[in-house]
């Protein structure tokens, strides 16, 4: 590498001042949170403090580019000076879609012919505009105002229960229970504690936590597919010389916990003072990984003092599941290339090509950048972009340059004594075309058609594999293309596919890249989720003996088509499950491919009914039987309490009135309880409403009557008859005649 002279740094000076910083704008990004639907706008001021005009372009970029609209993308910036610089101001307005949830990306790209600028923009949607974590103990009570809801925790252990209108779900770890305006998520629980997570759609909600005598019993799922890495092989390029840091996920897809032991490496490594190269692994601590529960250890990938050529090593996380062990274990394959040396005068390291394929994807590092420096990697017009990671001591910038030619791409290095250094990458790309060619070679490339690609499933779900069919846009030929797709976990590239068929996982983004000879390249990024479903019991309250329906549904109200739902262990490969409710409790799962999995558990209760019911007299206990225990309360209408308790017998005694019987919190029947001259005795069948008075002159009358019957017979005797005194409350012999 060549050292800088100080005509070039002086001319790097005068172009950085001419150029990097004649006009500017603010905000310099734009990053917020919003909900579905939403509608922002943002303003944007430009300056310019130069005596120069300049013809301002602004095109969007990345996936949100179709929600971007700008007052103008095409403006004049008037000369200023410093004391009165010109200002612009443009209006950007965001159209989030109703549509979507999640993180997204996208930036301006601002140009004015020679200096092009970005400003990224990153928004957050969801509906979920309320959030709140507390803490729970086993069985106790949420509640929540605005919106009213209400749930209960039963058992804590490996999985958090929570019973909401009387069904039970149990999360664990990450997992969520979601209703149209309530989203409950798990983020951690001990023995007797959880941790929860609420989100509502209202932003004035409340949440009070209340202490209960619930309790419930554990539901716990299997997922039984074991301790499997997210990505399993790993194949690319590193160039000679150079360090860079990486990462391996693996997912505990076992219905226990697994105790992590060791990560071991093995293949073509090479022990060094250093540690293994080219490939190690960085500091971690293992331990425990509850099930359904993601674990990622970092890969240390240093090739400096390594021979070129392709190394194929693999690492292997160990751990005991259970009782038995498993091993996740990663393939990779490294094949170290050239590189270029870091520059003598400068402590940073600079590493890129000295070639590089049309529309082929290179890398451009900076590295070990000291505190208190900075380094920027200018954006030509000939470059193109695909990934910038900026972090304090390095930057990587990948990208393509489409047209075959030798390119010059500056980086600015600044000291903090003020003093700035360029360093030029050249880099050849292609073959050098003849000028005579240039002007022809740029009128093809303007009209080339774009390349087209069918993603098969085209909205792919987890697990399902996508094939990739690359074609001619108007023949629908199959055409031969290279095709590169980037793994990303949020934010952060983990992996590469070269192939056009592959698996994808949940939670993941990727971000194909085509090119073929004679096409314009094709770009798109799609991102794997599960698409949400619901549950629905009816009836919502079951009782022994009720006919009981479980409908597993999409979003929309629709049945989801290949369901499976497994009740008490029993599969049914529907989503529609009809039932007669006659065993003590019935636990639910229903899943489907690239669908929400959903449970609950149904206990059917015994329906109340009144099988007896005994009214005395006023002060006097009366009683009312039911077919079932049941906590009982009798109330005046005035709202005092008479008489409570929880037996299947309500039993009381009550001054004349009306009073109300409420069972189990609800009112199960009013009754009237009357003085004592229209007392009635409430029996079942012939004796009903027949007073006690009324029996007991009707008994004196039979009597009185048999007696009289015999005594007529005896011919010149005295006839003697009987009758009841009203106020004695006594039959009394009278005299009848002779």
């Amino acid at each position: 590498m060549r050292k800088c002279s100080l005509a070039g740094l002086l001319v790097g000076l005068v172009l950085f001042t001419s150029f990097a910083f004649a006009w500017t704008f603010s905000p310099t990004s734009i990053s917020y949170s919003t909900i579905p639907g939403s509608s922002k706008n943002y303003y944007i001021i430009f300056t310019n403090d130069q005596n120069n005009s300049y013809n301002i372009t602004i095109t969007k970029e990345g996936y949100i580019a179709p929600w971007l609209s700008l007052s103008s993308s095409l403006f004049s910036l008037n000369p200023g000076t410093e004391t009165s610089p010109t200002q612009r101001v443009i209006t950007l307005t965001i159209n989030v879609p109703a549509n979507v949830e999640g993180n997204y990306n996208g930036y301006l790209k601002i140009s004015d012919g020679t200096i092009e600028k970005d400003l990224p923009i990153n928004i957050s949607v969801s509906k979920w505009v309320f959030k709140k974590e507390i803490t729970v103990q086993a069985n106790s009570k949420v509640v929540l105002t605005n919106p009213d809801f209400t749930f209960d925790v039963g058992e804590i252990g490996e999985y958090v229960n929570i019973y909401v209108a009387g069904t039970k779900y149990s999360l664990g770890p990450g997992q969520s229970y979601t209703s149209d305006n309530v989203k409950i998520t798990v983020i951690d629980r001990w023995s007797d504690e959880a941790k929860l997570e609420i989100e509502t759609t209202d932003p004035t909600t409340q949440v009070n936590v209340e202490q209960s005598q619930s309790s419930s019993n554990g539901l716990v799922s299997s997922l039984g597919q074991g301790l499997v890495p997210l990505i399993s092989k790993w194949s690319f390029k590193v160039q000679q010389g150079t360090e860079k840091q990486m990462s391996v996920s693996v997912m505990n897809n076992e219905n226990v916990p697994c105790s992590l032991k060791d990560i071991v490496v093995s293949g073509d490594v090479i022990e060094t003072n250093e540690g293994r190269k080219p490939l190690d692994i960085g500091d971690v601590s293992l331990g425990i990984l509850g099930p359904g529960k993601e674990f990622t250890y970092p890969v240390v990938i240093n090739t400096k003092g390594v021979d070129l050529g392709t190394y194929i090593i693999k690492t292997e996380l160990i751990a005991i599941c259970g009782n038995q062990r498993q091993v996740a274990d990663t393939v990779w394959q490294i094949t170290v290339v050239p590189g270029v040396h870091p520059e003598n005068n400068l402590p940073l390291q600079i590493s890129c090509p000295k070639n590089a394929t049309p529309g082929k994807p290179f890398e451009i590092d900076v590295n070990n950048i000291p505190a208190g420096w900075k380094a920027y990697i200018i954006q030509q017009d000939f470059m193109n972009q695909t990934s910038y990671n900026a972090q304090p001591d390095s930057i990587q910038w990948e990208g393509v340059i489409k047209k075959p030619g030798v390119y010059t791409i500056p980086i600015w290095i600044f000291k903090p004594d003020g003093s700035v250094t360029i360093h030029n990458c050249k880099i050849q790309v292609g073959k050098v075309q003849q000028k005579s060619n240039k002007q022809s070679n740029n009128n093809n490339n303007n009209n080339l058609p774009q390349l087209a690609v069918d993603i098969i499933p085209s909205q792919p779900r987890p697990n399902e594999t996508v094939t990739l069919s690359p074609h001619d846009p108007k023949t629908y030929m199959p055409v031969s293309a290279n095709i590169t797709i980037k793994v990303y976990k949020g934010n952060i590239l983990i992996g590469m596919i070269t192939k056009t068929k592959f698996t994808v996982q949940n939670g993941y983004k990727y971000c194909i890249h085509a090119y073929a000879k004679g096409y314009k390249p094709f770009d798109k990024c799609f991102t794997v989720t599960l698409a949400p479903s619901k549950l629905v019991i009816s009836p919502s309250k079951v009782h022994y003996g009720d006919s009981v329906t479980v409908d597993y549904l999409d979003s929309t109200g629709r049945p989801i088509p290949d369901a499976d739902i497994k009740i008490n262990g029993k599969d049914f490969h529907s989503s529609e499950v009809n039932f007669v409710a006659n065993e003590k409790e019935y636990d639910i799962y229903a899943s489907a491919p690239g669908y929400q999995p959903q449970k609950a558990t149904i206990k059917p209760t015994v329906k109340l009914e009144i099988v007896g019911m005994n009214i005395s007299y006023a002060n006097q206990k009366s009683e009312i039987k039911l077919n079932a225990n049941a906590s009982w309360t009798v109330k005046a209408k005035n709202g005092t309490v008479i008489a409570k308790g929880s037996s299947d017998l309500i039993s009381f005694a009550a001054p004349p009135g009306t009073y109300d019987i409420y069972v189990n919190g609800k009112l199960l029947k009013t009754i009237y309880i009357s003085p004592p001259a229209e007392q009635t005795v409430n029996q079942t069948g012939f004796w009903q409403n027949v007073s006690k008075t009324r029996v007991a002159i009707l008994i004196g009358l039979i009597g009185i009557g048999v007696l009289a019957k015999s005594r007529s017979k005896k011919k010149g005797r005295r006839r003697a008859g009987y009758a009841f005194d009203m106020n004695k409350g006594a039959v009394e012999r009278i005299g009848i005649g002779g």
